[in-house]
């Protein structure tokens, strides 16, 4: 962002060095045109703003830093510039430019534009000019440094082949161990390093700015095994967790909804004699982008252990609001107390829960792979996607969209309970019928998991307990 603009007045070497120090970036104009940029860190540059014929903007060039280039140096660099200007010549140039120093400091004027640097130098001279001076995070430039230096650092800067830039991109996303958006951001960084580098003069081009970066979209498939949900749950370790955070993730393990379906669920949306949880449009995913007469809510039936749940979060954690309430105080009826209405922190959470997975050598995973869990389990015990589909939040698209519209509330109560007691009855049992089950190994063990809790049986099962009364 440009700076403050001082009025213009003849600048002098004696008001340049008094001027006091700036809190944020200030410009003095001389009555010439030429413009002096002064740094919180204490540097002071002379440049000049103009409106650039041969790049349909407006440019800036500098003409270097004070007192390196004395203010008479750089008001007849800026009064040769101006007239170079008038007479249709790119002042960017760096062959009319080095021209320009050469009528005002002689041949063996020193400008900034280094013909032929190579990679390591311009990554050099990016942090000692640059970076480090302007005290500016050096994230970006520990990126190029990790990323981009070991494979480029003798090459010319100017003229890197674009074929060696995307045999680069293409390495980085076989080596299978960095992110996409890691390699997108390492080519932004260079191109950012590079504009500033011509800005600067000191190259002519911008070879990363023809590399285009389509970020390759990766497709997420971690859950977490039935063993690793025991684990989370029971606490063997008996690692310190509060307990709301406990329960925010038990609650997100037996409903499969997003987190901030969770988070943000008010009492109110809470039927527990019907056993319906109806999530109001405006927190569904896949309501986003529909018509107010379009949306839809999300009712969910409600395991018997998903309510006892919910019951202890209101009883321990709730406000007047919501389930998991804010833990922020406020000032009210004269004395400071916690909020009465409001969600909790999705941070506070975050934060928590991560840590204690990491305990557990679970980091890696996040909530979301709580509903791939869901999906993956109950499809192994036989209950149709079109069912866990609806159970997780997510639309029916193309022909079923239109043709089928079933609810298949009743099918969804089933498959919840028996997931819930799925849950319930590996938390009890050996470790061998979680072997069993997580690895789909033909054994006794898994025989009778399947012949009490495959869903065509579950469901029968739990349509007989039904009091006829």
């Amino acid at each position: 962002m440009e700076g403050l603009v001082a009025k213009s007045e003849n600048l002098s070497d004696a008001k340049i060095r008094t001027f006091k120090t700036p809190e944020k970036e200030t410009i003095l104009r001389d009555s010439s045109g030429l413009l002096l940029r002064i740094f919180p860190n204490g540097r002071k540059r002379f440049g000049w703003r103009f409106i650039d014929k041969h790049r349909n903007r407006r440019s800036r060039i500098e003409y270097g830093d004070y007192p390196d280039l004395s203010l008479d140096y750089a008001r007849q660099l800026h009064q040769l510039s101006v007239a170079a200007r008038k007479n249709g010549k790119d002042i960017l140039d760096n062959e009319v430019r080095s021209n320009i120093y050469k009528k005002v400091m002689g041949e063996d004027a020193i400008i900034e534009h280094q013909p032929g640097m190579t990679f390591s130098q311009l990554v050099n001279d990016y942090y000692n000019k640059h970076i480090k001076p302007n005290n500016i995070n050096p994230n970006a430039y520990n990126r190029i440094k990790n990323h981009l230096l070991p494979v480029f650092k003798n090459d010319k800067a100017e003229s890197i082949p674009i074929a060696k830039i995307q045999g680069f991109v293409k390495g980085m996303r076989e080596s299978g161990n960095i992110t996409e958006t890691t390699i997108a951001d390492t080519i932004r960084f260079a191109v950012i390093m590079y504009n500033h580098a011509v800005r600067q003069f000191w190259i002519n081009n911008n070879p990363f700015s023809a590399v285009t970066i389509e970020r390759q979209k990766s497709v997420r498939k971690e859950y977490y095994t039935m063993g690793e949900i025991k684990t989370l749950l029971t606490n063997p370790d008996d690692i310190k967790i509060g307990k709301d955070f406990y329960l925010i993730q038990k609650a997100l393990i037996l409903s499969g909804v997003r987190r901030s379906e969770l988070m943000h669920a008010e009492i109110k949306e809470f039927d527990f004699d019907s056993e319906i949880w109806t999530i109001p449009a405006e927190r569904l995913k896949n309501q986003k982008g529909r018509t107010q007469s379009q949306k839809e809510p999300l009712k969910l039936p409600m395991s018997k252990q998903f309510i006892k749940t919910i019951q202890e979060a209101v009883d321990g954690f709730g406000n007047d609001t919501h389930v998991f309430g804010s833990k922020q105080n406020a000032f009210i009826d004269n004395r400071w107390q916690r909020q009465k209405t409001g969600p909790s922190s999705d941070r506070n959470y975050h934060n928590a829960i991560t840590e204690y997975r990491r305990y557990y050598q679970l980091g890696h995973k996040i909530n979301h792979d709580f509903r791939r869990s869901i999906e993956t389990t109950l499809g192994n015990l036989g209950v149709s996607s079109d069912i866990t589909s609806i159970m997780t939040g997510h639309s029916k698209s193309g022909i079923k969209a239109v043709y089928n519209q079933a609810s298949l509330m009743l099918l969804m109560r089933v498959a919840f309970q028996l997931y819930a007691d799925l849950i319930d009855f590996f938390c009890e049992a050996d470790n061998k019928y979680l072997q069993a089950f997580d690895h789909q190994k033909l054994c006794r063990q898994l025989s009778e998991i399947y012949q009490k809790y495959h869903f065509n049986v579950y469901q029968l099962s739990m349509l007989n307990d039904i009091d006829p009364g």
